[in-house]
């Protein structure tokens, strides 16, 4: 078993010693994979994307990505350092990914549960850095790679990832399309079950791009159609006990928009009659509706 894959997923007697630690640390030769554009399944653990960038280590990420529009075209792949940091008054718990002494970001919150870094450790890691020039200023956008093995990165030098909201929603829209279309190849059960989620021939996994650039450019009537035929689609999808929820907010809240009030009610009652009584509860379309109807009113 090699050292990032005690790093991952190990037993908590697993874990690594001070000295294994400082002998993990790659060397950038090392750490560059061949830059692929599609993962397979099983390496999705691997690569994570570094959350933070944009929002609380804004800052830091600008200055990095500076660098890299200047120095390197906006893309890089290298080595990076992850450090367990325990909570304080400030912030829990948390895997810092920082590059050239730049704290960049972080690891999502699940990760630090599943690696095995010892609070106060810090481990070399491979990091892929993507930067791009937006009306808002730089903008960094970053992954770190877990695995022993040669990184297998999503993006590359030539496919850069979406920087605009219209381009996040196109790559939305297209890996959702992606996913569907594999799934009815594939057959068998998950096969029976996209079949089931879908509406006039369209998955609600499909509408999720759609739906919020028709929003963004205030075609509300045109994206609440979207909306129930992907709660149409969601309501058919055996596989979950209570229908996905997004579809029916996003038309809760057009409704809104539209001062449609009855018709707001109305859809989220609907997604309270399809969904098991022990799922209402406590639930953001529950929340939503008994808001709008008032103390003493809720269904």
């Amino acid at each position: 078993m090699g050292l990032f894959s005690r790093l991952l997923g190990g037993q908590t007697g697993d874990r690594l010693s001070r000295e294994e630690i400082l002998l993990v640390a790659p060397e950038a030769s090392d750490a560059r994979g061949p830059g692929l554009s599609v993962i397979s399944t099983d390496e999705v653990a691997k690569l994570q994307q570094v959350v933070g960038p944009t929002t609380f280590c804004r800052p830091h990420a600008q200055q990095v990505a500076l660098a890299l529009l200047r120095d390197h075209d906006g893309y890089l792949e290298d080595v990076g350092t992850l450090e367990h940091v325990a909570a304080d008054d400030q912030r829990p718990e948390a895997l810092d990914v920082i590059y050239q002494g730049h704290w960049i970001g972080a690891l999502a919150g699940h990760a630090t549960d599943r690696v095995n870094l010892p609070i106060g450790a810090q481990v070399g890691i491979p990091v892929q850095l993507c930067a791009a020039q937006t009306a808002k200023g730089p903008r960094l956008d970053a992954w770190a790679w877990l695995g022993d093995d040669a990184p297998q990165w999503e993006y590359s030098a030539e496919h850069r990832p979406p920087v605009t909201a219209k381009e996040r929603s196109g790559e939305t829209a297209f890996r959702a399309r992606t996913m569907v279309r594999e799934a009815l190849v594939e057959g068998g059960q998950r096969g029976e079950d996209f079949v089931a989620g879908s509406e006039h021939g369209i998955h609600y996994l499909e509408t999720v791009g759609p739906i919020e650039q028709l929003k963004r450019e205030g075609q509300l009537e045109a994206a609440l159609k979207l909306c129930y035929i992907a709660i149409e689609g969601a309501e058919g999808d055996a596989r979950f006990g209570e229908p996905a929820p997004w579809y029916t907010i996003q038309a809760a809240i057009i409704h809104r928009k539209l001062k449609q009030r009855e018709e707001e009610i109305a859809v989220l009652q609907r997604w309270l009659d399809h969904c098991p009584a022990e799922d209402r509860e406590g639930s953001g379309v529950q929340k939503r509706l008994a808001k709008l109807l008032g103390p003493g009113r809720s269904s």
